[in-house]
């Protein structure tokens, strides 16, 4: 899921995805691809930050708008489930601080 976009400076936000550690248990390895880096898998990897959950975070221009998919290794391509925007399979994002 969309976890929150947070400020950087003025031209940057980091935004950040959490998976529940169930979900990284069947599905092994998985990382947020895009259009921001060209849909390779592991350059955002999902790592385990206590409490249960798993975050991913990528860093991105303030006010674009992004393309966005989880790939793992054992299920394949998914998608953030509360991300109501989609074009064809992918999730879309527009940066914008404080969204969730």
């Amino acid at each position: 899921m969309l976890h929150r976009i947070e400020p950087i400076d003025a031209q940057s936000c980091t935004v950040r995805f959490r998976l529940d550690r169930d979900h990284i248990g069947r599905a092994g390895t998985t990382s947020v691809v895009g259009d921001f880096n060209g849909w390779q898998p592991g350059h955002a990897p999902f790592v385990y930050r206590g409490f249960g959950g798993y975050q991913a975070a990528i860093v991105v221009p303030t006010g674009s708008t992004i393309r966005v998919r989880y790939l793992s290794e054992r299920d394949g391509w998914g998608n953030p489930d509360n991300i109501a925007a989609v074009d064809g399979s992918d999730s879309v994002i527009h940066v914008r601080p404080g969204t969730v």
